[in-house]
C-alpha cells in the first residue's frame, strides 16, 4: 500500500501529495491523488506535525536546510 501510494505520487510528478484509498473485499485501491491534500486529520490522530515536515522538506529542496557534522539538520 505504501509503495503504490508513493509510486502514484511520483508518477504524477509530485514531491508531496495525498492518496485517497478505497478498501473492499479485494483489498485497497487508489481512489485519487491530491497535490494539495489535507492533513489535519492525520495530525489529530497521530503524533506527527505534517506542516512542519513539509516546510523542512521545502527548505531542503531549495538548499536552505543543511546537515551539520553530527548528522542533525538545521536551518
Amino acid at each position: 500500500m505504501e509503495f503504490l501510494s508513493l509510486e502514484a505520487i511520483r508518477l504524477m510528478g509530485l514531491d508531496i501529495g495525498g492518496v485517497d484509498l478505497l478498501f473492499n473485499n479485494n483489498g485497497y485501491k487508489n481512489c485519487e491523488i491530491n497535490s494539495a491534500s489535507g492533513f489535519k486529520g492525520i495530525e489529530k490522530y497521530t503524533d506527527s506535525k505534517v506542516a512542519e515536515e513539509i516546510v523542512k522538506y521545502a527548505k531542503y529542496k531549495i538548499g536552505c536546510w543543511h546537515r551539520n557534522d553530527s548528522g542533525n539538520t538545521s536551518e
